[in-house]
């Protein structure tokens, strides 16, 4: 178990924490590849579900070795019924903020007759698996969890640990950065969302014409409808439209500038020393 690593790991999460993400899939990617740089291990999904865990997700991504279709899979099983999505159902009544091995939700001789086993882990591999649920103010939960493979077979307790340490901060992230997505969005192609994404993050409209490899008309028509469909006039207020949409983080230890304050770091390097 590394500290530089998690310390690293809790650094990047303030600084993603700060950043308006117009896309919602991206934001959990970067989060995914955040825990699984920080923790060691090379598989790490995330869902949201905005109507809670017993309800079909929100969003879904999880980082792996597997191409779009195996993804797509993910994000179906998600949207699962709660008999079909065992673990799922069982982690929603059990304490929020803990983190479970799958053999602590269910026994192994049940799970392999699970449509969750046959369909989606055996087929993918996938053949250890620890689970974390989180809360948000408004109801929404985040499902949080970190999977081994044919290759490693069990996850090592020092990677379960890690995870743990690293959990509130990835909490902690998603409550700041996640928004509800306003209803004029859910129109937006990926074009339309990249070219958003790019214009917040303060490219100008040739820089992102390069980036995306489109036209400066391309570029402008897409902001255009993207301010249409929100209701405002510029850049600024767009920004300010989707900052509308987070809710307040009350405490953190990372801020937005991504500086994590002494007492986090002290109980992080007191844990590692203590595993």
């Amino acid at each position: 178990m590394s500290c530089g690593a998690i310390e690293e790991g809790i650094y990047r999460l303030g600084r993603l924490g700060a950043t308006i993400h117009p896309s919602r899939t991206a934001f959990l990617r970067e989060l995914a590849e955040i825990v699984s740089e920080s923790v060691g291990i090379e598989v790490v999904g995330l869902a949201v579900y905005e109507e809670g865990l017993l309800a079909p997700a929100t969003a879904c991504y999880v980082h792996g070795p597997w191409g779009e279709t195996q993804q797509r899979r993910f994000l179906e099983q998600s949207r699962w019924s709660p008999e079909e999505r065992v673990l799922a159902t069982r982690l929603a009544h059990r304490t929020p903020g803990r983190i479970y091995t799958r053999d602590e939700l269910i026994e192994p001789q049940e799970f392999l007759s699970t449509r969750l086993y046959t369909e989606l882990q055996r087929p993918l591999g996938i053949s250890d698996q620890a689970l974390v649920r989180y809360q948000a103010p408004d109801g929404a939960e985040l499902l949080f969890g970190i999977c081994a493979t044919d290759h490693l077979q069990r996850i090592p307790q020092q990677t379960i640990e890690s995870t743990r340490l690293i959990g509130d901060f990835v909490s902690r992230t998603w409550i700041r950065a996640w928004r509800r997505e306003p209803e004029w969005m859910r129109s937006l192609k990926p074009t339309n969302r990249k070219v958003i994404t790019l214009a917040l993050r303060g490219l100008d409209d040739e820089q992102i014409a390069q980036e995306l490899d489109l036209t400066y008309h391309a570029v402008r028509a897409h902001l255009k409808r993207a301010f249409r469909l929100a209701g405002v006039r510029s850049r600024l207020h767009l920004m300010q439209t989707l900052l509308q949409a987070t809710p307040p983080l009350e405490t953190s230890s990372a801020d937005a500038n991504g500086q994590v304050d002494q007492n986090a770091a002290d109980r992080v390097n007191s844990a590692i020393t203590a595993a």
